[in-house]
């Protein structure tokens, strides 16, 4: 039969009232509050504001403590714990309804003699201009398509059933991963031309300057070409000169790359109303922010928790797509 009537945890005898907020054991006479009062002192609030002026303004702990009159063990303890209760919280993405597109790009880090990679991604919609961030994920080794697929498989499912293009560099299995989850592919110019500037020899001459500067000039025309007949003329001069003598063997390989990967590097040109980034900048900047603010950790634990608050305390980032006037 059910128990009419609580009893006293102690001896699990009759209770009696003793106050407005106390009872007693009738067995032992024992009294306690039927709230009980969290033991220790008031938790402080997350020095959000001390995060901003590290993260965002790039201040320093030192001048901060002295601009607060504390000492700089203080300021520490403080900034530290606000990191760790930021980076602990449960990641809140807020996205607008609609179809997304999916940048990425990866950063690697050497910790103890050993590599780690940090993946970036970012949602933004098809009709906007501003990206959101998600939180960042460290993974162990070298950059490569099973820890891209984790990195991709962390997204909420909700989001990434309305992702519709995947805009990154050319990692290996970049194509599959996009072909998986039927996505549109748009891989990066900027790595392409940054690859081809390293050959091109500008600073000082080199075998095959003409040839050089001519396979340059042509994939830059390449990848704005949107008449069929002219894009056809380009990719045979590229062909021969591909298979000239005096191509050298690096920049053949960037060449026959190009033109077997172009449906990829013209996606926005194929799908237009997509409004297709043609580069990763974005995220590259965002790297480079988070390089430059992460360099005195000297853990993999640490590098997470920093890189998880910087993305969280700006959120946001710009990227426009192909079609955005120039100013």
């Amino acid at each position: 039969m059910a128990t009419l009537h609580a009893k006293s945890p102690c001896c699990q005898a009759k209770i009696y009232r003793w106050g407005g907020r106390r009872r007693s054991c009738s067995e032992c006479g024992c009294t306690w509050r039927i709230r009980m009062r969290k033991r220790g002192r008031k938790r402080r609030r997350m020095a959000k504001r001390l995060l901003q002026h590290v993260l965002l303004e790039g201040r320093s702990l030192v001048s901060l403590a002295q601009q607060r009159r504390q000492s700089f063990p203080s300021a520490r303890y403080r900034f530290r714990t606000a990191l760790r209760s930021l980076a602990a919280q449960p990641p809140a993405i807020s996205m607008p309804v609609g179809a997304l597109i999916l940048v990425g790009d990866a950063l690697w880090f050497r910790f103890a003699n050993r590599r780690w990679t940090l993946y970036l991604l970012a949602l933004r919609p098809v009709r906007g201009c501003l990206a959101t961030l998600l939180d960042p994920i460290l993974l162990p080794g070298k950059e490569n398509s099973s820890d891209w697929g984790r990195a991709i498989g962390a997204i909420p499912s909700r989001l990434r059933r309305r992702v519709r293009a995947l805009v990154s560099d050319g990692f290996a299995g970049v194509k599959g991963i996009a072909r998986s989850h039927g996505w549109v592919l748009q891989r990066c110019h900027f790595h392409l031309i940054r690859s081809l500037h390293v050959v091109r020899g500008t600073r000082r001459p080199l075998r095959g300057t003409a040839v050089r500067e001519a396979a340059y000039q042509l994939i830059r025309k390449a990848l704005r070409q949107q008449d069929c007949e002219q894009l056809r003329c380009l990719t045979e001069q590229l062909q021969a000169l591909a298979a000239s003598a005096d191509c050298p063997r690096r920049l053949r390989l960037i060449v026959r790359g190009f033109l077997r990967e172009r449906p990829s590097f013209h996606g926005y040109l194929i799908h237009p109303e997509l409004h297709l980034p043609t580069t990763t900048n974005a995220l590259e900047s965002m790297g480079s922010i988070i390089r430059s603010t992460v360099g005195t950790v000297r853990t993999p634990r640490a590098l997470q928790r920093w890189a998880t608050a910087l993305v969280r305390v700006r959120p946001q980032i710009t990227c426009n797509g192909a079609d955005f006037p120039p100013n």
